[in-house]
């Protein structure tokens, strides 16, 4: 009797096993088959190598987060590190792909990056921009943890830790222009009087073309007062223009109202109701500031 009782416990444990799957490796394998799938899908748009140790990414961009398609253009970056091992200098140049993306494998060691730019064709010249680093790029990271910087490509803004200050042209990623009051016309040997108090100058920009990165321009305006002390303005200085190629006009506006058309200079003793302005490659924001002069009419 207790031999029977116990092959009926027995054969009650297997009925029990066999419905419930306790015991069996196959539900484990499946739900762990389902959850990586999930994982996937959600990192599907994420590159491969964004999560891989020892190697460094990352994508060179427009602020907007768009590949850089600007024709001729040449994008750089630069890694520099130490040798966990030997303690050797590394320097690493990858190779950008067209979207922007690069992907460099980095020896054992602590590396940062030394920046990037852009060498662009435009107007019949090559200008060199550097790139903003998103987030910190300067410190020490291992690279036995997946090392990530990007960079982007701006036209135009406030530089990365710089005040506003619209009299100095290297706060801004934009170009700037130095708009050069003649007080003197040689044109017609006369001298010009000064405004009334309070008549402020308005210089209107208008994009002839592409900008530099092959987008349209939009107009640009900038409204400046006279320095009754000086001949000239206040702030000279029209800060933050994308590059591209422009026509300049200007008018005076005086304290009732009154609009009166400023005479832009197009060469020596020539003025004119407007003029080219272009910008040459230079300085560590990429391009020097553009002289413009102006005058006012004769009276």
């Amino acid at each position: 009797m207790s031999g029977l009782m116990c092959g009926v416990r027995f054969f009650i444990v297997l009925i029990f096993i066999a419905s419930t799957g306790f015991g069996c490796s196959k539900k484990e394998s499946g739900s762990s088959t389902e959850s990586n799938s999930t994982d996937g899908g959600k990192a599907s748009n994420t590159p491969k190598s964004m999560s891989k140790s020892g190697y460094a990414t990352g994508h060179l961009t427009t602020e907007d987060g768009k590949p850089i398609a600007a024709s001729g253009a040449k994008l750089s970056v630069w890694i520099e590190g130490i040798s966990s091992k030997s303690g050797e200098k590394l320097n690493y140049s990858p190779k950008i792909n067209a979207d922007g993306s690069y992907e460099q494998k980095l020896v054992d060691g602590t590396y940062h990056f030394g920046g990037s730019q852009i060498d662009v064709p435009f107007n019949g010249n090559h200008f060199l921009f550097k790139l903003e680093a998103v987030g910190d790029d300067r410190s020490d990271r291992e690279s036995d943890k997946p090392i990530v910087q990007d960079y982007l490509w701006k036209l135009k803004g406030l530089r990365a830790g710089q005040d506003a200050d619209e009299a100095n042209f290297t706060h801004w990623y934009g170009c700037s222009v130095t708009m050069q009051f003649q007080f003197y016309r040689e044109d017609i040997k006369k001298s010009m009087s000064a405004a009334a108090k309070g008549t402020k100058c308005v210089f209107t920009l208008t994009p002839k073309g592409k900008m530099v990165d092959g987008s349209d321009g939009k107009e640009l305006t900038f409204t400046r007062e006279y320095d009754p002390l000086l001949n000239g303005l206040k702030n000279s200085n029209l800060q933050d223009i994308p590059l591209g190629v422009y026509n300049v006009k200007g008018e005076e506006v005086a304290p009732d109202g009154t609009k009166t058309p400023l005479l832009i200079k197009q060469e020596f003793a020539k003025f004119g109701d407007s003029s080219e302005i272009t910008f040459a490659p230079g300085s560590s924001t990429g391009a020097w500031p553009t002289q413009v002069g102006f005058t006012r009419a004769a009276n």
